[in-house]
C-alpha cells in the first residue's frame, strides 16, 4: 500500500458515501464561517484506480472549504494508493477521531468491509424495506444497537423481530424504535419458536395506537416499576401476545 503526503486542489476531490459517515451541513457550514485555512490540517484521501481522489477523512473540512468557494484552495492530503473499498472503509473507521463515528456510521463500513454479522443484519433490514440511516422518516433505521445485540444472541431472533415489527405496522419509523427492537426481541431471544411470527404480527396490530402507543405504556410502566423501558416493552407485548389464547399455549409472565 503506497502512500505519500501531497497538496490537492479541494475541486479535485470527492466524496464517496459509501465510505463516509452522512454529511452533517451545519456541520460544514459552522467549520465554513470559522474558517481558518491554516487549520485545516491533513486530509486522507484514496487514489482509486480509475484516477478519482475519494477523502476518507475530512469530508467536513472539505465540503467547508468548497462552501466558503474555495474550490481551488490546494490541501494538504495524505494520499493512499491501491486500496479496495473495504480497506477505505477500514481507514475511515480506525482514523476519524476528532469526531468519532455514530453507530450507525460504524455498522455501514462494516458492511463495506465485508463483516458477517452487519451483511446479515444488513440483508434482514433490507428484505423487510428499512434503510439504516440516521432519521425519523418512514423507512429509516437506527436501532443498530438493539437489532446487533439480538443478532448476536440469536440470527434468527433477529429476523423474526423485524419480520413482525414490519408485518404489524409497516415501515413506520416509531415501529422500530429502539426500546421495541429491544423488547420484542428479548421475547424471541427467551421463547424462540414457541413465538409464532403470524401471532405476533396480529397482537401487535391489534395494539390501538400502534407503536406509539406502546412506547408510551411502557415508559410509563418502566417510570412506575424503575425498570428499563424494553424489559416494560416485552412485559406488555407478551400481555398482548396471550390475549384470547388457550392457557397451554401462553407465554410465561414476562419478569
Amino acid at each position: 500500500m503506497k502512500q505519500e503526503i501531497v497538496q490537492i486542489k479541494a475541486s479535485d476531490i470527492i466524496v464517496d458515501p459509501a465510505v463516509q459517515r452522512e454529511l452533517r451541513p451545519e456541520w460544514a457550514r459552522k467549520i465554513s464561517r470559522e474558517l481558518n485555512v491554516d487549520r485545516i490540517g491533513v486530509l486522507t484521501a484514496s487514489r482509486r484506480a480509475d484516477g478519482t481522489t475519494v477523502v476518507i477523512d475530512g469530508q467536513h473540512r472539505l465540503t467547508a472549504l468548497k462552501m466558503a468557494g474555495m474550490d481551488d484552495h490546494m490541501v494538504d492530503v495524505r494520499l493512499v494508493h491501491d486500496l479496495s473499498l473495504a480497506e477505505e472503509a477500514g481507514i475511515f473507521r480506525t482514523s476519524n477521531t476528532s469526531r468519532p463515528p455514530t453507530k450507525i456510521d460504524m455498522f455501514r463500513m462494516a458492511v463495506v468491509e465485508g463483516d458477517h454479522a452487519a451483511t446479515e443484519i444488513q440483508k434482514i433490514l433490507h428484505k423487510h424495506g428499512w434503510s439504516v440511516v440516521a432519521s425519523r422518516s418512514d423507512g429509516s433505521f437506527s436501532a443498530i444497537s438493539a437489532i446487533q445485540r439480538i443478532f448476536k444472541a440469536d440470527s434468527v431472533a433477529a429476523y423474526e423481530t423485524i419480520a413482525a415489527l414490519t408485518g404489524a405496522w409497516g415501515n413506520q419509523n416509531t415501529a422500530v424504535n429502539g426500546h421495541i427492537v429491544s423488547g420484542v426481541g428479548n421475547i424471541y431471544i427467551r421463547h424462540g419458536e414457541r413465538v409464532g411470527v403470524d401471532d405476533m404480527i396480529a397482537r401487535l396490530a391489534d395494539i390501538k395506537g400502534g407503536p406509539a402507543e406502546l412506547l408510551s405504556r411502557s415508559q410509563g410502566l418502566a417510570a412506575a416499576r424503575g425498570r428499563k423501558i424494553s424489559n416494560a416493552v416485552s412485559e406488555l407485548v407478551v400481555v398482548e401476545y396471550n390475549r384470547r389464547r388457550a392457557a397451554s399455549k401462553r407465554l410465561p409472565e414476562w419478569v
